[in-house]
């Protein structure tokens, strides 16, 4: 992924609310049939310090079919996004752009085929996302026989994290009183939740461009 120097984001806990408010990933691999994309929920694994993540998908979806271990795969988080019209600057005239954040792991695949681990990965997924995005309901809310019948249907993985890459573009390059009325404008429109990131990445830290 490029990134410049600008937006390039290293902060941890950053990188960690990204995946977990946006954790439907998109899982890339290729092989001899070309390109498999799979959206998938993911985490990283916790207590590996973002060495790990695991997932699950459907298990009537081939792609897992065709992935053995130690094969390469991308997982990509999309944060975020929104269009950004010239027409918000109000010290230097510029071209129209697009702030967004997204985050990129390129791992290792590892196939999760045991019965406890799988549960140990869906308990997790459970947990983390009725946390972060839900109302706090938990796996043992629903009988047991259904969990384990409904078990059946998904295909756990993990990947070994080699490389990870974020990047948050959200009007550093420009002066203070442009990323300003960026982010003014940007906050109108809670929706795509672009206006509280850039208040809080750009604007409360201080990283838009001196002068």
């Amino acid at each position: 992924m490029y990134t410049s120097a600008f937006f390039a984001e290293t902060d941890p806990t950053e990188i960690d609310a990204l995946v977990s408010q946006h954790a439907l990933g998109v899982l890339i691999s290729t092989g001899e049939m070309g390109f498999d994309a799979t959206h998938a929920p993911l985490l990283f694994e916790p207590e590996t310090d973002r060495k790990a993540m695991i997932g699950h998908m459907a298990r009537p979806n081939d792609h897992w079919r065709r992935l053995k271990d130690g094969d390469q795969v991308l997982a990509i988080f999309r944060g975020p996004d929104a269009y950004v019209t010239p027409t918000l600057y109000e010290a230097e005239p510029d071209v129209p752009t697009w702030n967004y954040s997204a985050v990129h792991v390129h791992g290792r695949w590892e196939a999760v085929t045991e019965r406890a681990a799988l549960r140990r990965i869906l308990n997790l997924s459970v947990d983390t996302y009725e946390r972060v995005l839900g109302t706090g309901w938990a796996m043992s809310d629903i009988p047991e026989s259904l969990v384990t019948s409904l078990s059946r249907g998904v295909y756990a993985f993990r990947i070994h994290v080699d490389r990870l890459e974020a990047a948050q573009k959200l009007s550093q390059d420009k002066c203070l009183k442009d990323a300003q009325a960026v982010q003014s404008s940007l906050a109108a429109c809670p929706a795509h939740g672009v206006g509280a990131a850039m208040q809080r990445v750009t604007m409360d830290k201080k990283a838009y461009r001196p002068g």
